[in-house]
């Protein structure tokens, strides 16, 4: 209460100083167009192994195929993930659905093939002619063969809207969950918990975009 007391009876700030301190012209002007943003970074998903500690579902080389929203606008975005949708033989409705509910700078997989899937092999180059098209180099979780015990194991791709409300707010759009067989009914252990990343992003005095990363929590796999 003393604390509160001396802070009470100190100094007053003049109002036209509070003024010129809130509406400075330089800080204004660099403040003008800053805004945060929050990205969702999900954990590495977690191996199937069979009785004798086999790995059924290991890490495979892969190409991650998607819009990047934060290379086009929302109206793009929605224009090149039905083209890009029909480039790859997938719903393009419900993937320009999955667009529209994600994060205005999120990238946003439509489908995850092998490197020698005969839809991507050598395709590469027609996915990123579609503006925020992106075929991204990484690795998931896969079966020895696109068919080896795919009922039982089950397949993995872009959360469905029904997993996205069904989830708790577990899983948002544009995440990536198991949608079948065991890599369903285990996808919590599997998935592991995501991180985030908050950016503050604006234009500099020139007028070009600029960010800086403010908090950053990694992903990490869920305890056993």
């Amino acid at each position: 209460m003393g604390l509160l007391r001396r802070r009470q009876a100190g100094p007053r700030r003049r109002p036209e100083l509070a003024r010129r301190l809130v509406t400075h012209p330089r800080r204004t002007q660099a403040h003008r167009h800053r805004t945060s943003a929050l990205e969702r970074r999900q954990a590495p998903r977690g191996s199937i192994l069979g009785a004798n500690g086999e790995v059924l579902v290991g890490l495979k080389d892969v190409y991650r195929v998607g819009i990047d929203k934060g290379r086009i606008s929302a109206d793009q975005a929605q224009i090149s993930a039905t083209a890009l949708a029909t480039l790859m033989g997938t719903d393009a409705t419900a993937y320009a659905k999955t667009v529209a509910a994600s994060g205005p700078v999120q990238f946003v997989p439509a489908i995850t093939l092998r490197i020698d899937d005969p839809r991507i092999a050598g395709k590469t180059a027609a996915v990123q002619a579609i503006p925020g098209g992106a075929a991204m180099p990484g690795q998931a979780m896969l079966a020895p063969t696109a068919t080896f015990a795919r009922a039982l194991l089950g397949t993995v791709g872009p959360a469905t809207a029904e997993l996205v409300s069904k989830s708790g707010g577990r899983i948002v759009a544009g995440d990536t969950s198991g949608l079948s067989g065991l890599q369903l009914r285990y996808d919590l252990p599997l998935s592991g918990q995501p991180g985030v990343v908050v950016l503050a992003k604006g234009t500099d005095s020139g007028g070009a975009a600029s960010s800086r990363t403010l908090f950053t929590k990694a992903p990490s796999p869920v305890s056993r």
